[in-house]
């Protein structure tokens, strides 16, 4: 069987069914993308290389025919390495955003998390001419902070969002006008290349040098390699805020 698999081609079908639902599932993960502009642009700035790089056993992408005994079912992996790159984009854009946002002139310190607290915020925000519609806060609380805004919402006849992002610091919150939060600027759209061509040598010492491995397992994973494909995921995107006066960085004091 293994030999077979050597000697298979790769499916066409299947590799582009693969790279299809890769790039379906980045783009459905990415929940920023539901807060912010999305433009295809060119740039002489610097990117950011959002990639992953996986093995995957070849036998997921040759014809049904090499082993009809086995069902391989490819799409969960496609999924997962979608949902895997939309999360990582998303965590890059929240991260930008934190870090642009953050200055002297935007940031509010309170001793606790309240209603009124939050009011205080958004009122700098409508002063400035924004919309403060939009929370984007740690996982860690988002419990409070959802208590906080349904006694909001239960009193205040405006809408505002909530997003959860581990980008954001402990005991920090933004608060903001999504309409103004920036451009998602796709440099280098979404590509997936898949082939059975690399130096597996090299892979072998890297996973070694790694740690993955260990150098006595050295021949058993090059048996594993011979009948896998080296999968890559990447695009080069940048993500500008559109204005620095569009939210307001909280700290929570303990």
């Amino acid at each position: 069987m293994v030999q077979k698999i050597k000697d298979t081609k790769l499916s066409e079908e299947k590799i582009k069914k693969v790279k299809l639902e890769i790039s379906t599932q980045t783009k459905q993960n990415s929940e920023v993308r539901n807060y912010v502009k999305v433009e295809h642009i060119k740039s002489l700035k610097e990117p950011k290389n959002i990639e992953i790089t996986t093995y995957l056993e070849k036998i997921f992408l040759v014809d049904n025919s090499v082993d009809q005994s086995n069902v391989y079912d490819f799409s969960t992996i496609s999924t997962d390495i979608g949902c895997l790159m939309g999360i990582k984009e998303s965590n890059y854009v929240v991260k930008e955003i934190f870090e642009k946002l953050d200055i002297p002139e935007n940031k509010m310190e309170f001793n606790s998390l309240s209603l009124e607290n939050i009011n205080i915020s958004r009122e700098k925000l409508k002063a400035r001419g924004f919309n403060p519609n939009m929370i984007i806060a740690p996982p860690a609380i988002s419990r409070s902070v959802e208590a906080i805004i349904g006694e909001y919402r239960l009193n205040v006849n405006e809408k505002i969002e909530t997003y959860y992002n581990s980008r954001v610091p402990k005991s920090h919150i933004i608060i903001l006008d999504k309409n103004h939060m920036g451009v998602l600027k796709e440099l280098e759209s979404l590509k997936v290349t898949i082939t059975e061509d690399f130096d597996k040598d090299t892979v072998i010492k890297e996973e070694i040098a790694k740690g993955k491995i260990k150098e006595e397992e050295t021949e058993k994973r090059l048996k594993e390699l011979d009948i896998s494909v080296i999968l890559k995921v990447f695009e080069k995107i940048e993500f500008e805020v559109e204005t620095l006066e569009c939210g307001i960085v909280l700290r929570i004091h303990p």
